[in-house]
């Protein structure tokens, strides 16, 4: 991966969208192409890969106390087909935890939402924030 940063950034650009046409299936938006360029320096990585490995340590189960205190807080998204974050994860919060504010996006939206759906993500958003400005 270092060596990928020493690449100028144009030709850095290309191969973060060749990747995303090719795996993914989809052309990158431009905003979401520099937060990508952003996340993928070795030092940034390092802190990514980190965190992760430490929460696949620490998190064993649902953690309801804290979901309790900060659930007025919280927006939880799910899609249909994602398999970091399966409907029976959805399920289980649900069971656990009835009045927490999760929803089953539609067919449309995958796991990288943001990326694949950038301005339909800022819609869904940007209306679920005027009606919590509305209440």
């Amino acid at each position: 991966m270092q060596i990928f940063s020493c690449f100028p950034n144009m030709l850095r650009s290309i191969l973060v969208k060749t990747f995303f046409i090719v795996a993914r299936r989809i052309k990158i938006d431009e905003t979401c192409l520099e937060a990508a360029l952003h996340l993928i320096l070795p030092a940034v990585l390092k802190k990514v890969f980190f965190l992760a490995m430490d929460e696949m340590d620490t998190i064993k189960e649902l953690e309801i106390q804290a979901l309790n205190e900060f659930k007025d807080k919280l927006k939880i998204y799910f899609t249909p087909t994602d398999n970091w974050a399966p409907l029976s994860h959805y399920e289980s919060l649900k069971a656990a935890m009835p009045d927490i504010d999760a929803t089953v996006l539609s067919e449309q939206f995958q796991h990288a939402f943001v990326l694949d759906m950038p301005e339909e993500t800022a819609t869904l958003l940007s209306e679920e924030i005027k009606k919590e400005q509305a209440k």
